[in-house]
């Protein structure tokens, strides 16, 4: 499946815009639900937002050899345990290989369904379908120009002073050469621990590995997370990358911060 280019800003707005034409209830004054952050990683935990409201993440992505991002995700907790999610990148700037330009990025949308919560005796597990729309201008690298799929499973395990989440994830990526699609396995180990009342320190090692592309990257990104509140969470990291194609070095800055609850406009 391949959009126009100019189709970019039409589909990832069409869905932004859509969920915020909702309207939002929580008085200003009230406190909106829990955030439940997501990013920086490349895995997501078991967490979902809280049934009823949205939830907007966003945040900067600066590589200084290679790239400039700003990856947006706006989220809505559909029941106590299912989480729907667009996430868009608004401007994405890319100097590498021989391209020097700038565009939009692809449109990812999808839901994570917690399958079970932890206990004593069993970890949180979660189930989480994707699909990674083609809305980003086919002349630049960052695109493939074509729709890929993606299925994860995440367990959360609690352990004292740490939590672990694993994270494993199969995506079925278009050729843009053939009909053929190519398999790319993404596995992360995140660990999550409090410092201080407000700040938590989590560490990630994710491998994204994609056979018949002969690519294969490791990616440690180290960073803190400072709760501002409990419905708003800043977050900064770096990220350090080794393997082909693989960006050496990253700074990422951003937030999450619950909207409150939603209903549908009119009523």
């Amino acid at each position: 499946m391949k959009l126009p280019p100019l189709a970019a800003g039409a589909l990832g707005s069409a869905v932004l815009l859509g969920l915020l034409g909702c309207q939002v209830t929580a008085p200003w004054d009230s406190e909106p639900a829990r955030a439940t952050p997501q990013r920086p990683t490349f895995s997501s935990n078991t967490e979902t937002t809280a049934e009823g409201t949205l939830e907007f993440q966003g945040g900067l992505l600066l590589d200084w050899k290679d790239r400039f991002a700003t990856p947006t995700e706006l989220k809505y907790g559909a029941t106590p345990s299912t989480e729907l999610f667009v996430g868009w990148a608004p401007y994405v700037n890319y100097d590498t290989m021989g391209i020097d330009g700038s565009s939009v990025g692809d449109t990812l949308v999808g839901m994570r369904q917690r399958l079970q919560d932890a206990t004593e005796d069993q970890p949180a597990a979660a189930l989480q379908l994707a699909t990674l729309l083609p809305t980003a201008d086919e002349s630049e690298i960052g695109t493939s120009g074509e729709t890929d799929f993606f299925v994860a499973g995440i367990l959360d395990v609690e352990m004292p002073g740490v939590s672990w989440t694993g994270f494993g994830q199969l995506g079925l990526l278009g050729e843009p050469d053939g009909d053929d699609v190519d398999v790319q396995w993404l596995v992360s180990s995140t660990a999550t621990s409090p410092i201080y009342p407000e700040l938590d320190a989590f560490g990630e090692a994710a491998v994204l590995y994609t056979p018949e592309r002969d690519e294969e990257s490791l990616y440690m990104t180290f960073g803190t997370y400072y709760w501002h509140k409990p419905s708003q969470v800043f977050d900064a990291s770096v990220q350090i990358g080794v393997g082909s194609n693989t960006p050496d070095f990253a700074v990422l800055v951003g937030f999450t911060q619950n909207l409150g609850r939603i209903s549908n406009a009119g009523r």
